[in-house]
């Protein structure tokens, strides 16, 4: 992952294109399933963590060069088969929900509220009729205080 975060700085343009072969896969793979199972399915959940503890993996500006474009062909694909959308992401994502919404996501999960900006009362008021927040449990902290009992 270091090694790809890097390139996505030095050689943006390659790390375009390895991510678009990687989106290619997994369109054809998700077309094919969603033909198969056409009017069987109703959410199209797919994910990747964007985010750490403390922020964003990357910059913004680099997310909407590097990622969101991937990200828009999968999310359209799955609206072309009338499915909502959940994105699963862990850390704080916040600064990356507005575009995720642009190109029609429904959902997120989870939703990793001791992470820096990610204040589900917040989240609420800012995002509220606009995205569907799908919990979370907190393992880190707050599942360990029970560990043992």
């Amino acid at each position: 992952m270091e090694k790809f975060l890097i390139l996505m700085y030095d050689e943006p343009d390659l790390a375009y294109r390895l991510m678009e072969r990687i989106c290619d896969f997994f369109w054809e793979v998700s077309r094919r399933m969603f033909e198969v199972s056409k009017g069987k399915l109703d959410i199209f959940f797919t994910g990747d963590d964007y985010g750490t503890q403390q922020g964003p993996l990357i910059s913004l500006s680099m997310w909407r060069k590097l990622i969101i474009p991937h990200i828009k062909r999968l999310y359209s694909l799955a609206k072309s088969y009338s499915l909502k959308i959940m994105q699963h992401s862990c850390g704080s994502v916040e600064v990356f929900l507005p575009d995720l919404i642009e190109i029609d996501l429904d959902a997120i999960e989870p939703v990793q509220v001791r992470t820096r900006e990610m204040d589900i009362e917040r989240l609420l008021k800012k995002y509220r009729g606009k995205l569907i927040f799908h919990g979370s449990i907190d393992t880190q902290y707050t599942l360990r205080q029970f560990r043992g009992r």
